[in-house]
Formats: structure tokens, sequence, C-alpha cells
């Protein structure tokens, strides 16, 4: 799990505390910031502690007003997503649900993807930094 982490926010340290232990914990003003900016992450950050969560390719429809025809359909490409400021690792674990309900509607439109869990959405998010540094 990578977890952006602000040293000056007791609820960061406290997440950080209690989750840290063996995640890639990036300090945002100690160096933090400039890391995640050289692999391509976004240099504004609105709140802390936030942790990165891997989404893979999948469609996404788009519906017309009365939500039953289908407007288009366009693949979106594998990202990495901020959940910001959990309290607890059930945050986290909310977000993933909300993203599988997006990720199962992806294969009534071609593009079948496997569901995430706190295992595979935060492992490959660990990986993918790994194999940036």
């Amino acid at each position: 799990m990578i977890i952006l982490h602000n040293h000056l926010s007791k609820e960061s340290r406290e997440f950080v505390a209690a989750n840290g232990t063996g995640n890639i914990v990036l300090s945002w003003y100690e160096g933090g910031r400039e890391q995640f900016e050289s692999i391509g992450g976004h240099k504004k950050i609105s709140a802390f502690p936030s942790v990165i969560i891997h989404v893979p390719t999948h469609n996404v429809t788009h519906y017309e007003e009365d939500n039953i025809a289908v407007k288009d359909t366009i693949l979106r490409q594998a990202a990495h997503m901020v959940v910001r400021d959990p309290v607890s690792m059930s945050d986290v674990d909310k977000e993933i649900d909300n993203i599988n309900i997006v990720l199962s509607k992806s294969g009534d439109h071609g593009v079948t993807v496997a569901q995430l869990n706190r295992q595979s959405a935060l492992h490959r998010s660990d990986t993918w930094w790994k194999s940036q540094l």
C-alpha cells in the first residue's frame, strides 16, 4: 500500500502509526511530494493521509438522460486513484467496494475485469511504485 503522509497532521500520523508498517509511506513535506511527482503523480493532494489504489483498465458507459439508452462506452485505461483522508482501513475497503460496482458493469460492455480486494488493489499500487524507482 502507498500512503501519502503529512507529518503535521494528527490524523495522518495516527493512520500511519496503525497502518504504515510494511507499506510505502511518502512523507509529503519530507521528500515524498517530489518522489510522487517524479513518477507522474499529482503534485496537489487535498487531504492527508491519502491511500493509492490501482484501478485496472475497464469500460465506462454513459447513458442518455433517461438512464436507459446507452450514449457511449469508453475504455478507461488503468490508473491510480487516491482515497483521501481515510480514518481506518475500512474507509479504504468501502472505496474498493465502490470501484467494484463500476468494474462489475464493465463486463456488460465488452471488458471483463476481476473484482478487486484490499490485497489486489493495494499490492498493484506497490508493484507499480517499485517499478518506477
